[in-house]
Protein backbone atom coordinates (compact mmCIF):
# COMPACT_ATOMS: atom_id res chain seq x y z
CA UNK A 1 0.00 0.00 0.00
CA UNK A 2 1.83 3.11 -1.23
CA UNK A 3 2.01 6.41 0.72
CA UNK A 4 -1.52 6.95 2.23
CA UNK A 5 -4.54 4.82 0.99
CA UNK A 6 -8.09 6.22 -0.06
CA UNK A 7 -11.05 3.97 0.82
CA UNK A 8 -14.92 4.41 0.87
CA UNK A 9 -15.87 3.39 3.96
CA UNK A 10 -19.92 1.85 3.66
CA UNK A 11 -22.98 3.01 6.17
CA UNK A 12 -23.13 -0.34 7.66
CA UNK A 13 -19.55 0.09 8.70
CA UNK A 14 -20.21 3.48 10.03
CA UNK A 15 -23.47 2.51 11.81
CA UNK A 16 -21.01 -0.44 13.33
CA UNK A 17 -18.76 1.98 15.20
CA UNK A 18 -21.75 4.41 16.33
CA UNK A 19 -23.66 1.28 17.67
CA UNK A 20 -20.75 -0.90 19.14
CA UNK A 21 -19.46 -0.76 22.76
CA UNK A 22 -16.75 -2.88 21.86
CA UNK A 23 -13.96 -0.94 21.25
CA UNK A 24 -12.09 -3.58 19.95
CA UNK A 25 -14.12 -4.36 17.29
CA UNK A 26 -12.75 -4.42 13.71
CA UNK A 27 -15.05 -1.19 12.55
CA UNK A 28 -13.94 0.48 15.95
CA UNK A 29 -10.03 -0.16 15.24
CA UNK A 30 -10.40 0.69 11.47
CA UNK A 31 -11.72 4.76 12.77
CA UNK A 32 -8.94 4.73 15.76
CA UNK A 33 -6.76 4.15 12.79
CA UNK A 34 -8.18 7.16 10.75
CA UNK A 35 -7.87 9.27 13.87
CA UNK A 36 -4.21 8.15 13.56
CA UNK A 37 -4.00 10.02 9.81
CA UNK A 38 -3.24 6.08 8.39
CA UNK A 39 -5.28 6.47 5.33
CA UNK A 40 -7.56 8.79 3.78
CA UNK A 41 -11.52 8.60 3.82
CA UNK A 42 -13.73 9.31 0.83
CA UNK A 43 -17.72 10.80 1.41
CA UNK A 44 -20.24 12.04 -0.88
CA UNK A 45 -23.36 13.93 0.09
CA UNK A 46 -25.02 10.60 -0.60
CA UNK A 47 -23.33 8.56 1.13
CA UNK A 48 -23.25 11.35 4.29
CA UNK A 49 -27.18 11.43 3.66
CA UNK A 50 -27.26 7.63 4.08
CA UNK A 51 -25.79 7.55 6.99
CA UNK A 52 -27.49 9.98 8.67
CA UNK A 53 -30.67 8.42 7.69
CA UNK A 54 -29.57 5.25 9.11
CA UNK A 55 -28.40 6.13 11.93
CA UNK A 56 -31.20 8.74 12.88
CA UNK A 57 -33.54 5.85 12.46
CA UNK A 58 -31.53 3.34 14.76
CA UNK A 59 -31.59 5.92 17.20
CA UNK A 60 -27.70 5.95 17.34
CA UNK A 61 -26.25 9.38 16.44
CA UNK A 62 -28.04 12.77 15.54
CA UNK A 63 -26.70 14.49 12.46
CA UNK A 64 -25.03 17.01 14.37
CA UNK A 65 -23.11 14.39 16.19
CA UNK A 66 -22.58 12.69 12.79
CA UNK A 67 -21.20 15.79 11.55
CA UNK A 68 -18.74 16.12 15.09
CA UNK A 69 -17.51 12.88 14.31
CA UNK A 70 -16.78 13.62 10.61
CA UNK A 71 -14.83 16.99 12.02
CA UNK A 72 -13.08 14.36 13.87
CA UNK A 73 -11.45 13.38 11.00
CA UNK A 74 -11.16 15.96 8.75
CA UNK A 75 -7.81 16.18 7.95
CA UNK A 76 -8.01 12.41 6.49
CA UNK A 77 -11.51 13.32 4.88
CA UNK A 78 -11.99 14.18 0.88
CA UNK A 79 -15.62 14.92 0.31
CA UNK A 80 -16.54 14.86 -3.45
CA UNK A 81 -19.47 15.97 -4.81
CA UNK A 82 -20.78 12.60 -5.91
CA UNK A 83 -21.32 13.24 -10.04
CA UNK A 84 -20.51 9.76 -10.56
CA UNK A 85 -23.21 6.99 -10.96
CA UNK A 86 -23.30 3.47 -11.18
CA UNK A 87 -25.97 0.72 -11.55
CA UNK A 88 -24.24 -2.23 -10.77
CA UNK A 89 -26.06 -3.73 -7.66
CA UNK A 90 -29.74 -2.29 -8.94
CA UNK A 91 -30.97 -5.74 -8.59
CA UNK A 92 -29.49 -6.57 -5.61
CA UNK A 93 -29.21 -3.49 -3.41
CA UNK A 94 -29.01 -0.10 -5.60
CA UNK A 95 -28.32 1.55 -2.18
CA UNK A 96 -25.13 0.22 -2.51
CA UNK A 97 -24.22 1.41 -5.85
CA UNK A 98 -23.28 4.91 -3.82
CA UNK A 99 -20.78 3.45 -2.24
CA UNK A 100 -18.96 2.01 -5.61
CA UNK A 101 -20.08 5.40 -7.35
CA UNK A 102 -17.45 7.36 -4.64
CA UNK A 103 -14.70 4.95 -5.42
CA UNK A 104 -14.48 5.10 -8.86
CA UNK A 105 -15.19 9.14 -8.79
CA UNK A 106 -12.21 8.94 -6.28
CA UNK A 107 -10.05 6.71 -7.67
CA UNK A 108 -10.23 4.88 -4.49
CA UNK A 109 -7.44 1.85 -3.39
CA UNK A 110 -10.32 0.37 -1.25
CA UNK A 111 -13.90 -0.08 -0.83
CA UNK A 112 -14.15 -1.25 3.06
CA UNK A 113 -17.28 -2.83 3.97
CA UNK A 114 -19.24 -5.36 5.96
CA UNK A 115 -21.72 -5.77 3.18
CA UNK A 116 -21.49 -9.03 1.69
CA UNK A 117 -23.21 -7.29 -1.56
CA UNK A 118 -20.02 -5.51 -1.83
CA UNK A 119 -17.35 -7.53 -0.77
CA UNK A 120 -18.74 -10.48 -2.66
CA UNK A 121 -16.86 -8.66 -6.03
CA UNK A 122 -13.77 -8.87 -4.55
CA UNK A 123 -12.36 -6.11 -6.92
CA UNK A 124 -14.64 -2.98 -8.76
CA UNK A 125 -13.21 -1.53 -11.83
CA UNK A 126 -9.71 -2.22 -9.97
CA UNK A 127 -10.26 -1.13 -6.58
CA UNK A 128 -10.58 -3.98 -4.12
CA UNK A 129 -13.42 -5.11 -1.37
CA UNK A 130 -12.43 -5.63 2.03
CA UNK A 131 -13.42 -6.17 5.24
CA UNK A 132 -12.65 -3.69 8.38
CA UNK A 133 -10.56 -7.01 10.15
CA UNK A 134 -8.47 -7.31 6.20
CA UNK A 135 -8.00 -3.62 6.03
CA UNK A 136 -6.72 -3.23 9.41
CA UNK A 137 -4.68 -6.12 9.04
CA UNK A 138 -3.13 -4.33 5.30
CA UNK A 139 -2.80 -1.09 7.43
CA UNK A 140 -0.56 -2.54 10.44
CA UNK A 141 1.68 -5.02 8.18
CA UNK A 142 2.56 -1.43 6.15
CA UNK A 143 3.33 -0.26 9.47
CA UNK A 144 5.32 -2.83 10.21
CA UNK A 145 7.23 -2.39 6.92
CA UNK A 146 7.61 1.37 7.26
CA UNK A 147 8.84 0.60 11.08
CA UNK A 148 11.57 -1.75 9.21
CA UNK A 149 12.64 0.22 6.62
CA UNK A 150 13.62 3.41 9.34
CA UNK A 151 15.12 0.87 11.74
CA UNK A 152 17.50 -0.97 8.86
CA UNK A 153 18.17 2.60 6.95
CA UNK A 154 19.20 4.38 10.36
CA UNK A 155 20.97 1.23 12.18
CA UNK A 156 22.40 -0.91 8.89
Amino acid sequence: MPEKAKVVIDTCTYISVFGSKNERSAPKLLFQKLQQKLFYVVITPFILAEIIKISERRRLLNKREIILFLEEISDNLIILEGNYQTYTLDKIDKDDNIILAAAVESNSDYIVSLDNHILNLKHYRGIQTVSPSAFNKLLENETCKKLETIIFSNYY
